[in-house]
C-alpha cells in the first residue's frame, strides 16, 4: 500500500522563503495476487450468512470471492466496499477464518487510508488486523507492514513509516518472497517516505530500485507516482535537468492525463521556470494549475503560493500578497492547517513588512509562531502515541509466544508421562543428582566466597584511587589555582604601574599562558573531583565532560541515555563517570575519530553503557593488551560492580564497547 508523501522545496527570492509540497497520492492496491487472480463475481451476501455452514474449509472461497469483489469497488464507491469487506469480516468471524478475518480488515483500513484520506481512522483497523496476520498467511503479513508504514508516512510520522517499510522488506528477503507488485509498491513508498523526511539520496535510491524492476524485469506497473516523486525530490536537489527529463517522460507516459495530474505537472513546470528565474513563465505555469479548481486542492494551495513568489520576484508585492491570501482562503475551507499554511503565513509577513504595512506583517507572524507551537505539539503526540503503539505490539508478541511456549510445555508433560516405567531409574539418577548437586553447591559457595573477597579488595582500591583524586583535585583548586590568581593580579597591578608595558608582546603572551594554565588546572581539577556528579547527577556531569572535550578536540560526542538514571547510587554513578572518561580519553588517543556515540540504557535492574567511535578501530593485539589502550582501570571497575564488557570492531570502521552492570 502507499500513501501521500511531501517534501519542502526552498529558495530565496527577495525577502520571501518560498516553500513547496508536491503532493503525491498512491494508492494501496490489491493484496498481492491472493485477492486478485480470479474475477469477482456477484452474489448475494445475505445467503452467505444465511448458510448453515460455519467451516473455513467450506466458506473460505466463498469469503474470498466476496472480498475480490470490494477491492473492485473500492476506487469508485469506497463505501460500498467497507460494506463488503465488513460483510466478510463478521462471516470470517462466524467460519473462524482466520486469512478472511486478516484480509478484511486490512481492506478496510486501506480505504481509509487511499479513499478516505483518514490514515488515524486507518490505524485503528491495522493495530487490530494484528495478531490475525500473525496467524494468516505470510503475505497478509507482508501487506500488514507495507499498510500500516502507509498509514504513519500520510500522518507525517516518517520515522515510523520507514521503520515499518524496512521490517517488511527485510521479511520479504527471509520469507524469498519475490511478487514484483509488492517489492514495487514497497520501493516506491519507501522513496516517497524518505522525501518526506528529506533524505533524498536514499530517497532517490529507493524509487530507481522500484523504476528498475519496472524496465529491467519488464513488469507492468504505472511508473507515474515514481517520477513524480523523482521530479520533486530533484526539483529540491536544484537539479533541474532531471528534473525536466522526469516531468516530459510522465508527460510520455501519459498522453491522456485527468485533472489531477494535468495540475501536477503545471505546478513542477512553474517551479521549474521559477528556479531558472522566469517568473513570468512561472505565472503563465502557476495558473495553468489553479485553473483545475476540482484537483488536488493541497496542490492548489501550492500552485497560488507559486503565484505569490513569482510576483514576489517582480517585486509585485500586491499581486503576490493577493494570490498569497487566496491560497490561505482554500487552505481555511478545505480545514488544512499543516506546513503549507505555515509556510505561506511566514511569507505574507516577508511580503507585507516589503510593502511597509507592519500591522499585517505582525498579524501574520504571530499567526506563523502560533501555528509552529500547534504542529509541534501535534508531532511529539503522535509520538508518544507511536511509542505506545509498539510496546503494545510487543506485548501481542510476548503473549504469542507464551502461548506457543505453553503448548510446547504441554507436550513436553505428556511425553514424560510416558517415561514413568523407569520409575526406580530416574528416582537413582535423581538421588545421584541430588548428592551431586550438593558438592557443587558447595563447591560455588567457596567460589562466591573467594570472588567476593576479590571484589571487596577492588572496591577498596577503586575507593582509595577516588579519595586521591578528590585530594589532588581539591589541592590544585584551592591552593595552586590560588597561587596563579595571586601571580595574575600582581601582573595586573604591575601593569598600572608601568602602563607602557600593556603594549609590550612578552606581557601580552605571559597573560595569555597564566590564563592558558588556570584553565587548564581548572579542568584538571573537575576531571579529578567532579562536583557537578555529587550536585547535578550523572548525565549532566557526562555532558559537560564531552561538552569540554568536543570544544578542545572539536571530536563531535553524541550523547544518549534513557530510563531512571538519576536514581544510581553514588558508587555506580562514579564509577561510570570514570569509565566513559577513560573511554573518551582512548578514542581521542588512539582512535583517530571524528564522532563519538554514548549511550546509557538504564531498565529493570540493569544498566547498558556503549560507547561508539568510527576510528581506526581496535585490532586483536590492542584488545588483549588492555592495559596498554587504558582499558585495565576499566576492566577493574566493571569487575568490581560484577559487570561484563564486550569490544570489538565496527563494520566498516571504528571501535564498539559495550559494557553492563546489575543494579
Amino acid at each position: 500500500m502507499d500513501n501521500l508523501a511531501s517534501a519542502a522545496s526552498s529558495i530565496q527570492c527577495g525577502p520571501v522563503i518560498m516553500n513547496w509540497r508536491i503532493v503525491l497520492v498512491v494508492l494501496t492496491g490489491y493484496v498481492f495476487g491472493f485477492y486478485s487472480a480470479v474475477p469477482a463475481q456477484v452474489f448475494s451476501v445475505m445467503s452467505y450468512l444465511e448458510d448453515g455452514s460455519r467451516t473455513a474449509k467450506s466458506n473460505g472461497p466463498k469469503i474470498d470471492s466476496l472480498i475480490r469483489l470490494a477491492y473492485g469497488f473500492k476506487e469508485q464507491q469506497p463505501d460500498t466496499a467497507i460494506d463488503l469487506f465488513s460483510a466478510a469480516l463478521q462471516y470470517s468471524r462466524l467460519s473462524d477464518y482466520t486469512d478472511g478475518i486478516a484480509a478484511s480488515l486490512l481492506g478496510i483500513g486501506a480505504v481509509y487510508i487511499d479513499q478516505k484520506d483518514d490514515p488515524e481512522r486507518g490505524l485503528i483497523c491495522l493495530r487490530k488486523v494484528y495478531p490475525f496476520c500473525l496467524l494468516a498467511k505470510k503475505k497478509l503479513l507482508l501487506l500488514w507492514y507495507n499498510n500500516i508504514g502507509c498509514a504513519f508516512c500520510n500522518m507525517g510520522i516518517f520515522d515510523s513509516a520507514a521503520g515499518y517499510y524496512y521490517t517488511g522488506l527485510a521479511l520479504a528477503q527471509r520469507l524469498d518472497y519475490k511478487d514484483k507488485d509488492y517489492l514495487f509498491r514497497l520501493h516506491r513508498n519507501m522513496g516517497i517516505n524518505y522525501y518526506g523526511m528529506a533524505q533524498y539520496d536514499k530517497a532517490a535510491a529507493s524509487l530507481r530500485q522500484a523504476r528498475d524492476i519496472v524496465l529491467k524485469d519488464h513488469f507492468s506497473a504505472d511508473l507515474t507516482t515514481t517520477y513524480l516523486t523523482l521530479a520533486g525530490l530533484f526539483a529540491e536537489l536544484k537539479q533541474l535537468d532531471s528534473t525536466l527529463y522526469y516531468v516530459r517522460e510522465i508527460e510520455r507516459l501519459n498522453p491522456e492525463r485527468n485533472g489531477y495530474l494535468e495540475q501536477q505537472i503545471h505546478l513542477l513546470y512553474g517551479i521549474l521556470y521559477f528556479r531558472w528565474q522566469q517568473p513570468e513563465k512561472a505565472i503563465a505555469a502557476f495558473k495553468k494549475a489553479i485553473a483545475f479548481r476540482n484537483g488536488d486542492q493541497g496542490n492548489l494551495i501550492n500552485s497560488f503560493e507559486g503565484l505569490g513568489a513569482a510576483y514576489t520576484l517582480l517585486k509585485q508585492y500586491r499581486q503576490a500578497a493577493y494570490y498569497m491570501e487566496e491560497g490561505l482562503k482554500i487552505a481555511a475551507r478545505q480545514g488544512m492547517g499543516g506546513v503549507e499554511v505555515l509556510s505561506i503565513y511566514n511569507n505574507l509577513s516577508e511580503v507585507y513588512d516589503s510593502l511597509q504595512d507592519y500591522k499585517k506583517a505582525y498579524h501574520y507572524h504571530r499567526a506563523a509562531t502560533a501555528l509552529k507551537d500547534s504542529l509541534d505539539n501535534v508531532k511529539s503526540t503522535r509520538w508518544m502515541e507511536e511509542l505506545k503503539d509498539r510496546y503494545q505490539l510487543a506485548q501481542k508478541n510476548n503473549e504469542l509466544k507464551e502461548k506457543q511456549l505453553q503448548l510446547a510445555l504441554n507436550k513436553k508433560a505428556l511425553h514424560q508421562k510416558d517415561l514413568w516405567i523407569t520409575g526406580i531409574v530416574s528416582c537413582a539418577l535423581v538421588l545421584l543428582v541430588i548428592l551431586y548437586q550438593k558438592h557443587r553447591l558447595q563447591l560455588q559457595k567457596a567460589k562466591t566466597s573467594r570472588q567476593k573477597q576479590r571484589i571487596e579488595q577492588l572496591k577498596a582500591v577503586i575507593d582509595g584511587e577516588e579519595r586521591e583524586k578528590s585530594r589532588i583535585g581539591r589541592q590544585l583548586h584551592d591552593d595552586i589555582m590560588v597561587e596563579l590568581s595571586i601571580v595574575k593580579m600582581g601582573l595586573d597591578a604591575l601593569s598600572q604601574n608601568h602602563p607602557p608595558i600593556l603594549d609590550a608582546d612578552d606581557y601580552k603572551g605571559v597573560l595569555q599562558q597564566i590564563d592558558n594554565t588556570g584553565l587548564k588546572i581548572r579542568q584538571t581539577a573537575h576531571n579529578l573531583m567532579p562536583d557537578i556528579l555529587l550536585h547535578d547527577g550523572l548525565v549532566p556531569a557526562i555532558q559537560y565532560f564531552c561538552n569540554n572535550v568536543a570544544t578542545i578536540t572539536r571530536l563531535h560526542i553524541n550523547l544518549q541515555h534513557y530510563g531512571d538514571i538519576a536514581q544510581l547510587s553514588p558508587e555506580i554513578g562514579i564509577s561510570i563517570y570514570r569509565m566513559i572518561q577513560e573511554l573518551v580519553q582512548n578514542v581521542i588517543k588512539h582512535a583517530k575519530a571524528r564522532n563519538v556515540l554514548i549511550q546509557i540504557n538504564c531498565r529493570e535492574g540493569l544498566l547498558s553503557l556503549t560507547v561508539e567511535d568510527d576510528g581506526t578501530g581496535i585490532g586483536a593485539e590492542s584488545e588483549a593488551a588492555g592495559d596498554k589502550m587504558g582499558l585495565r582501570s576499566i576492566r577493574m571497575r566493571v569487575k568490581a560492580l560484577q559487570g561484563s564488557i564486550d569490544i570489538h570492531r565496527r563494520i566498516p570502521n571504528g571501535t564498539s564497547i559495550n559494557i553492563e552492570l546489575k543494579i
